[in-house]
């Protein structure tokens, strides 16, 4: 054969195995250590992946590994998508607040009065907070404010809450709990209900949503409505190095698919799943508790010094957690 007739069998042949690939598209790995039947998939990973396959012709898909199917441990959920475990990855900063401190001012007291404005104001804080991830931020969003569920006794008052062990997923809670008296820890949110029903922990500083999703009105007894509003940020993040292998469309068809609306998204579930919680236990005759308006100044009080030091950390280039909490309040400095 002679050799041009070669080189352009040669060239048909690697345009063809092209065009096959490019027909049978790319499949994205999603990793969540949540189950199927958690609202963040319906409200938030259904419609990702069914916008980028509509969009894509089907050449750009989600394939859901749900319930720890890619990693077990969800405070590691991060560090397996940096390493390609997972393409895409579902997860909480505040179980590693080291690594986002400027995202865990969420959890700044008043930031987040409720899921939709804590989200917007993530997103109004996205120049500095996008900065501290590694990955790329697909979304972001924030829960109801926490409550205090408990096995054990009311909670009326900050001094009730003196000694009791009381479990927060956010790592970034426990100085704020601590500083009422209760012994706190960090806990992941799945493993809360076993630790409350066995008396491991007193009561839960959780999110609403948590009654329902994690069926934690089943242990509990009391919950203490208005604690100071403290909320939890929720990511979908991508591997960086697997986003920038995508090809300037595929990487349109992505974009186009996510930030502030997909995090809206998440965080209307989030609303509706805690009234889903919230009736269940009403239902179950579980007590509300709502704590008075002295009362609520005098925990403000003691949390003084924790905000204190939240609002004069140092984040670099000139920044600190001042500057980042008036980012997101849409406030001039």
């Amino acid at each position: 054969m002679a050799p041009r007739l070669k080189l352009l069998i040669t060239v048909a042949a690697v345009f063809c195995t092209a065009c096959t690939s490019s027909e049978q598209g790319r499949e994205l790995r999603l990793a969540s250590f949540v189950g199927s039947r958690h609202p963040a998939v319906a409200a938030v990973f259904d419609p990702f992946a069914g916008e980028l396959a509509s969009v894509s012709g089907g050449r750009l898909t989600v394939r859901q590994f749900p319930g720890a199917t890619l990693n077990s441990a969800p405070a590691q959920q991060y560090s397996r998508l940096l390493e390609g475990v997972a393409d895409i990855s579902f997860g909480l900063p505040g179980y590693t607040m080291q690594r986002f401190p400027m995202t865990a001012l969420l959890g700044f007291p008043g930031m987040s009065p409720d899921a939709i404005t804590g989200t917007e104001r993530l997103w109004q804080g996205m120049p500095a907070i996008g900065a501290e991830y590694e990955a790329r931020v697909l979304g972001l969003w924030a829960a109801e404010p926490k409550v205090l569920i408990s096995a054990t006794r009311r909670i009326d008052e900050a001094d009730d809450l003196r000694g009791m062990i009381v479990s927060a997923a956010s790592a970034q809670d426990v100085a704020y709990l601590e500083r009422v008296g209760a012994a706190a820890m960090s806990l992941p949110t799945s493993e809360a209900h076993q630790a409350l029903t066995t008396g491991a922990i007193d009561a839960v500083f959780a999110d609403p949503s948590t009654l329902a999703s994690f069926s934690l009105w089943e242990p509990a007894e009391y919950i203490t409505m208005n604690f100071p509003p403290i909320a939890s940020a929720f990511f979908l993040l991508m591997n960086r190095d697997v986003y920038a292998e995508l090809s300037a469309e595929e990487r349109a068809w992505l974009d186009d698919a996510s930030g502030l609306e997909l995090s809206l998204r998440g965080a209307q579930a989030y609303v509706a799943t805690a009234r889903r919680g919230l009736a269940l236990a009403e239902q179950d005759g579980i007590e509300f508790i709502t704590m008075s308006d002295a009362e609520l100044e005098k925990i403000y009080s003691l949390f003084a010094p924790v905000m204190d030091e939240e609002l004069q950390r140092e984040f670099g280039n000139g920044l600190t957690g001042a500057d980042v909490v008036a980012l997101m309040m849409g406030q001039d400095r």
